[in-house]
């Protein structure tokens, strides 16, 4: 699990790609394959990294569309992750309300 950990914390590092976009990557494959618990993990930390509301609903809509009925599901739960980060944050999620 440790290596596991390091992996995680490596991939997402900035780069050449930054943090926020790794992190809008991870929310579009959590979304296409309906990964439960993981979407709202990465939705926080794409929030958490930059991300704003219209950034992730592209995100989730590219992913819905690559991964069709079931990712339309995940989508959803997507969303709601979503609205609930930025509810608890106190902002609306545009791009000029800064980050959580």
């Amino acid at each position: 699990m440790s290596a596991l950990a390091e992996l995680q914390t490596a991939a997402m590092a900035e780069g050449q790609l930054s943090a926020k976009q790794k992190q809008l990557i991870g929310v579009g494959i959590a979304v296409a394959h309906g990964g439960g618990g993981v979407i709202a993990l990465h939705i926080h930390d794409a929030i958490t990294a930059g991300a704003n509301r219209q950034e992730l609903e592209e995100t989730i809509g590219v992913a819905i569309s690559m991964g069709g009925g079931s990712a339309a599901t995940a989508g959803s739960a997507a969303l709601e992750a979503m609205d609930q980060f930025f509810a608890d944050a106190g902002r609306a999620g545009t791009a000029d309300a800064g980050h959580i």
